[in-house]
This record gives structure tokens, sequence and C-alpha cells, in this order.
């Protein structure tokens, strides 16, 4: 199984990937490929905005963290969307913890519901 972590800690936003998904034999896992892509294409963003604090890629985990600047945190709930996609739709091979009990927000501010209620933020 893949488990997803994603974290804020004061200015500080992580994600965290590992494991294998074992959806199919290695090098035709489309769960395991879809994962490998959500995850570089979080590294990739945060590192062209130069907000990469620690970024550790192995085969079968990575483990990134960034400040946690509007723009990051925007490219961060986008990943965590996708991720959230694929644990629907393959929940016996993927898990997301962190933020994806809370409502999306990729602006980094809280919103506002009609009625005047806000949301919090995702990180």
């Amino acid at each position: 199984m893949v488990r997803v972590r994603f974290e804020r800690r004061g200015e500080a936003v992580s994600l965290t990937v590992c494991g294998h998904a074992g959806y199919a034999p290695r090098g035709q896992d489309i769960v395991c490929a879809a994962a490998s892509m959500l995850s570089m294409t979080a590294a990739a963003r945060a590192s062209a905005l130069g907000q990469v604090r620690t970024l550790d890629m192995q085969e079968g985990s990575m483990r990134l963290v960034c400040e946690a600047v509007p723009q990051v945190l925007e490219a961060l709930e986008t990943v965590r969307a996708g991720f959230a996609v694929l644990a629907e739709k393959y929940p016996a091979h993927i898990s997301l913890t962190g933020a994806a009990d809370r409502p999306a927000n990729t602006n980094g501010v809280a919103r506002q519901r009609a009625g005047g209620e806000q949301n919090e933020e995702v990180f």
C-alpha cells in the first residue's frame, strides 16, 4: 500500500509518500505510477518556486518539506486532490492522511461560505 501524508508545522509544510501499491506487477502498476507522478509534480513545483527545505527521493519513498508560502500551499492542495482521487478509486492500494479531512482551500486563506461561516485552511 502507498501511504501519503500531508502535514503543516509552523512555517513548513510536508508531503511524505512511501510504500508500493501492489495493484499490479512492478512496471505495470498504474496506481504506483500515478502516485509517483503526483509526488514528482509536488517536488518539481516546490523546487521551481525555490521553496524546498528538504527533498529526499528514494525507490518507494519520498519526503518533501517546503516553506508554507501561498504558491506552495496551492500546488500541494492540487497534488492532494489528485491523491484523494486515487485513494477513492483504489482504497486497498493507497491511503491518504493529514490535510485530507479538511475542506479544500487553494489560496492559503480561510474561505467564507454563504452565511458567514468560515472553512479552515487546508494546511
